[in-house]
Protein backbone atom coordinates (compact mmCIF):
# COMPACT_ATOMS: atom_id res chain seq x y z
CA UNK A 1 0.00 0.00 0.00
CA UNK A 2 1.31 3.52 -0.81
CA UNK A 3 1.03 6.39 1.10
CA UNK A 4 -1.94 8.07 -0.67
CA UNK A 5 -3.86 4.61 -0.14
CA UNK A 6 -2.92 4.55 3.61
CA UNK A 7 -3.56 8.12 4.01
CA UNK A 8 -7.10 7.46 2.19
CA UNK A 9 -7.98 4.20 4.68
CA UNK A 10 -6.89 6.13 7.66
CA UNK A 11 -9.39 8.94 6.49
CA UNK A 12 -12.23 6.34 5.94
CA UNK A 13 -13.83 6.06 9.64
CA UNK A 14 -14.01 8.34 12.31
CA UNK A 15 -11.11 7.83 14.52
CA UNK A 16 -13.05 7.77 18.12
CA UNK A 17 -15.91 5.37 16.49
CA UNK A 18 -14.90 2.29 14.73
CA UNK A 19 -16.22 -1.27 15.22
CA UNK A 20 -14.48 -4.16 15.48
CA UNK A 21 -14.99 -5.48 12.28
CA UNK A 22 -14.12 -2.06 10.43
CA UNK A 23 -11.18 -2.06 13.00
CA UNK A 24 -10.21 -5.53 11.57
CA UNK A 25 -10.58 -4.28 8.15
CA UNK A 26 -8.54 -1.38 8.44
CA UNK A 27 -5.68 -3.29 10.01
CA UNK A 28 -5.91 -6.34 7.30
CA UNK A 29 -5.91 -3.72 4.73
CA UNK A 30 -2.94 -1.54 5.62
CA UNK A 31 -1.01 -4.78 6.34
CA UNK A 32 1.28 -3.36 9.28
CA UNK A 33 3.27 -4.67 12.17
CA UNK A 34 3.58 -3.53 15.48
CA UNK A 35 6.82 -1.17 15.47
CA UNK A 36 8.05 -2.66 18.77
CA UNK A 37 7.87 -6.06 17.96
CA UNK A 38 7.11 -6.87 14.90
CA UNK A 39 3.68 -8.47 15.02
CA UNK A 40 0.29 -7.57 13.97
CA UNK A 41 -2.07 -5.05 15.47
CA UNK A 42 -5.24 -6.69 16.91
CA UNK A 43 -8.23 -4.89 17.32
CA UNK A 44 -8.15 -3.82 21.16
CA UNK A 45 -11.72 -2.48 23.44
CA UNK A 46 -11.43 0.62 24.23
CA UNK A 47 -13.65 3.51 24.97
CA UNK A 48 -14.29 6.94 23.14
CA UNK A 49 -14.53 10.35 24.46
CA UNK A 50 -18.29 9.83 25.18
CA UNK A 51 -17.06 6.68 27.46
CA UNK A 52 -18.89 4.36 24.13
CA UNK A 53 -16.98 0.99 23.28
CA UNK A 54 -15.33 1.64 20.36
CA UNK A 55 -11.86 -0.38 18.80
CA UNK A 56 -9.00 0.66 17.93
CA UNK A 57 -5.62 -0.82 16.58
CA UNK A 58 -2.74 -1.68 18.84
CA UNK A 59 -0.63 -4.53 19.99
CA UNK A 60 -1.30 -6.60 22.98
CA UNK A 61 2.44 -7.87 23.21
CA UNK A 62 3.76 -4.28 23.71
CA UNK A 63 0.73 -2.51 25.26
CA UNK A 64 0.36 0.08 22.87
CA UNK A 65 -2.11 1.74 20.65
CA UNK A 66 -1.49 2.30 16.83
CA UNK A 67 -1.86 0.54 13.34
CA UNK A 68 2.17 -0.30 13.24
CA UNK A 69 4.10 0.61 10.59
CA UNK A 70 5.17 -1.13 7.08
CA UNK A 71 7.08 -4.58 7.89
CA UNK A 72 9.93 -3.08 5.57
CA UNK A 73 10.03 -0.16 8.15
CA UNK A 74 10.09 -2.24 10.96
CA UNK A 75 12.76 -4.28 9.49
CA UNK A 76 15.01 -1.75 8.75
CA UNK A 77 14.88 -0.28 12.04
CA UNK A 78 15.87 -3.62 13.82
CA UNK A 79 18.65 -3.90 11.46
CA UNK A 80 19.19 0.06 12.53
CA UNK A 81 19.16 -1.15 16.60
CA UNK A 82 21.39 -4.55 15.74
CA UNK A 83 24.07 -2.47 14.54
CA UNK A 84 23.72 0.03 17.84
CA UNK A 85 21.37 2.75 16.89
CA UNK A 86 19.13 3.24 20.43
CA UNK A 87 16.27 6.10 20.51
CA UNK A 88 17.06 9.13 22.77
CA UNK A 89 13.59 8.68 24.05
CA UNK A 90 14.68 6.05 26.25
CA UNK A 91 17.64 5.06 28.34
CA UNK A 92 20.00 3.23 26.60
CA UNK A 93 19.39 -0.14 28.14
CA UNK A 94 15.91 0.22 28.01
CA UNK A 95 13.91 -3.02 26.59
CA UNK A 96 14.50 -3.43 22.18
CA UNK A 97 10.66 -2.80 21.76
CA UNK A 98 10.83 0.76 23.53
CA UNK A 99 13.54 1.76 21.10
CA UNK A 100 12.46 -0.38 17.76
CA UNK A 101 9.25 1.53 18.20
CA UNK A 102 11.23 4.85 18.40
CA UNK A 103 13.22 4.16 15.82
CA UNK A 104 10.38 2.79 13.50
CA UNK A 105 8.44 5.85 13.98
CA UNK A 106 11.54 7.70 12.66
CA UNK A 107 12.18 5.38 10.01
CA UNK A 108 8.51 5.73 8.71
CA UNK A 109 8.22 9.41 8.76
CA UNK A 110 11.25 9.50 6.91
CA UNK A 111 9.90 7.48 3.99
CA UNK A 112 7.34 9.27 4.11
CA UNK A 113 8.61 12.77 3.45
CA UNK A 114 10.54 10.85 0.77
CA UNK A 115 7.59 9.91 -0.85
CA UNK A 116 5.97 13.18 -0.76
CA UNK A 117 8.97 15.48 -1.64
CA UNK A 118 9.96 12.37 -4.72
CA UNK A 119 6.47 13.34 -6.13
CA UNK A 120 6.44 16.86 -5.71
CA UNK A 121 9.90 16.68 -7.60
CA UNK A 122 8.86 14.93 -10.93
Amino acid sequence: MDLEEAKAEFEKYPFYDITEKECQERIDKLDFVCGGCGKKPTPIETVNNNDEPTFWAGCNECGVFGNGVPLMVWKTANAMYDKGERSTWYDYNADKPNHLRNISDKVWSVVRVYEEVSKNNN
